[in-house]
Formats: structure tokens, C-alpha cells, sequence
């Protein structure tokens, strides 16, 4: 039930930036065949495409579609189901922990770029720009952990 939320939300997340990304550039794009132009839509964009890589990311953790390097696959081929089970539980647990610390590393930088940040686009601080990446990290992370349990919850049916 969670991860399905969670899914459906990140689903339109990804969505709505894709929309708006699209949306945003064509205006750009006829406003420039016009001879004017506004120049917060570039900036946005850019800050849709983030939002837009980490809802498929997401997404991609969600359906095991994500970018992996699979060393233990020829090995693992002929291992029982559990011992299978448990090192996909560990290696989803340590990409749940080295995606945490990554969001942790973003939170520090979103404090700095707070403190030391300045007006950016459309008057904002750089700081309320640069908060996508705590939040995409630690969503990211999140989303690793429902995988876990969603494994742990399949191994014990």
C-alpha cells in the first residue's frame, strides 16, 4: 500500500516536470522566434530536469529497471532462493545506506548554500533551489528501504 503510494506519487512527480519542462520550452522557443524572451524559464527547466531524474529514479528502484552493475549474477544463478533473497536484502540495504549518506551530503550542502547563498532566480534564495537534492536523495533512500521490506515481506509469504 505504501509503496504503491509512494510510486503513484513519484510517477506524478515525473509526470508534471516532464509537462513542465515541455511546456516551459515551447514558450521559450516561440518567444524567442518573437524577439523576446523571459529568462527564469532556462533556470527552471534545468531544476525540472532534476526533479524529473530523481522521480525515474524512483520509479526505476520501484520496478528494478535501475542502472546496476551485476557482478554477483553468474554466481548467484545457482544458489538457493534464500541465499539469493538475503543478498538482495543486503545490497539493497547498503544502497539504501550510501543513498542516505548522499542525501545527508546534499543536507550539508543545502545548509551551506542557506548560509552563504544569495538571490537567484525569480528573487529566490539559491538555497530554496539547491533543497531538490536533500529531498531527491533521501526519497531515493526511502525508496530503497521499501524495497527491502517489500523483499523481507515476499521471503516470509
Amino acid at each position: 500500500m505504501i509503496t504503491r503510494s509512494f510510486d503513484q506519487s513519484a510517477r506524478a512527480v515525473l509526470l508534471m516536470s516532464l509537462v513542465g519542462m515541455l511546456g516551459l520550452s515551447v514558450i521559450g522557443i516561440v518567444l524567442r522566434w518573437t524577439g523576446s524572451s523571459l529568462m527564469w524559464i532556462d533556470p527552471v527547466v534545468r531544476h525540472l530536469v532534476i526533479v524529473a531524474a530523481f522521480g525515474g529514479g524512483i520509479l526505476a528502484v520501484g520496478k528494478k529497471s535501475h542502472i546496476r552493475i551485476d557482478v554477483l549474477a553468474k554466481p548467484m544463478e545457482f544458489a538457493p532462493l534464500k541465499i539469493r533473497k538475503l543478498v538482495e536484502g543486503l545490497l539493497s540495504l547498503a544502497t539504501a545506506i550510501v543513498t542516505a549518506g548522499l542525501a545527508w551530503s546534499a543536507w550539508l550542502f543545502y545548509l551551506s548554500e542557506k548560509e552563504y547563498g544569495s538571490a537567484g532566480l525569480l528573487g529566490l534564495h539559491s538555497s530554496s533551489l539547491v533543497i531538490i537534492f536533500p529531498i531527491g536523495w533521501g526519497l531515493l533512500a526511502l525508496r530503497w528501504l521499501l524495497v527491502l521490506t517489500d523483499s523481507w515481506k515476499k521471503a516470509e509469504a
